[in-house]
């Protein structure tokens, strides 16, 4: 399965189809741009239903999960960390790091 094209890669295909004339047109942006036929036809389709929606053009991979900043520690979790490190200090009177 082939890589998935960022949005510069992309920008560059939407830019050179309207420069080349319209008799085989996704033949010759493929050939120009080292990418497949189907792909051209693709985003093509892609950038003019965007046109008409007045969204932008999707670039796969940019959806990231969302984490927490925090982590939730409860009541019984604290008492053991708290004896743990009252336990460390109490053998060998150091500080845990």
């Amino acid at each position: 399965m082939p890589k998935a094209l960022k949005s510069d890669a992309r920008n560059v295909i939407l830019q050179v189809a309207p420069i080349i004339s319209l008799d085989k047109l996704c033949d010759r942006v493929a050939a120009a741009t080292g990418v497949g036929e189907r792909f051209v036809r693709k985003l093509v389709k892609e950038k003019e239903q965007a046109d008409e929606t007045g969204t932008k053009i999707s670039t796969p991979g940019k959806k990231r999960k969302m984490t927490k900043g925090k982590i939730e520690v409860d009541n019984f979790d604290l008492g053991v960390s708290r004896r743990k490190i009252h336990e460390f200090y109490a053998c060998a009177k150091k500080f845990p790091h």
